[in-house]
């Protein structure tokens, strides 16, 4: 696992993921305040932090507040936490595995030393669609079009029996 990837797993990595997502942060925000809120000092509380930084506008237009924000981070961490505990086992005959900008490192190192794992549990060759945006903005507003049109073209595929 790619050593920054790591981070991503703990309270505030999860929490800055989430207001990632949210588009609370920007890029460059999510980049750089998993190390500044690990050695604030005062230690700072991730999400409260977090919330006084976001924009006014957005957090009203997701109606949040920093009690809902905690609970979301939570249920966060925990599907982290289930994520990277998870050990599949079994086959199926294949899989489409759609595969976008990662959060640490680049797309291909992600597909090699990640996504292609799955061809460990498939008795035919898995398919890797490479799609717009990142892992976190692939059905935002930028990219949400070119997904549907790649996911349509991969169901009438699937449904045509290749």
């Amino acid at each position: 696992m790619p050593p920054r990837l790591v981070y991503l797993y703990d309270s505030v990595g999860c929490a800055v993921n989430l207001a990632f997502s949210l588009s609370l942060i920007d890029a460059k925000q999510a980049e750089d305040l998993p190390d500044h809120l690990r050695t604030a000092k005062p230690p700072q509380d991730a999400c409260e932090y977090l919330m006084q930084i976001a924009p006014r506008q957005r957090i009203a237009e997701l109606d949040l507040d920093l009690p809902t924000f905690r609970v979301w981070a939570g249920v966060a961490q925990s599907l982290m936490t289930v994520g990277k505990s998870h050990r599949p086992s079994g086959a199926v005959e294949s899989v489409t595995v759609f595969y976008a900008r990662p959060r640490c490192g680049t797309k291909d190192e992600w597909l090699k030393s990640q996504l292609k794992g799955w061809d460990d549990f498939t008795r035919a060759p898995n398919r890797y669609v490479d799609v717009a945006g990142g892992h976190y903005t692939l059905m935002d507003h930028n990219h949400v079009a070119s997904f549907q049109t790649v996911l349509r073209t991969e169901i009438e595929r699937g449904l045509q029996g290749h």
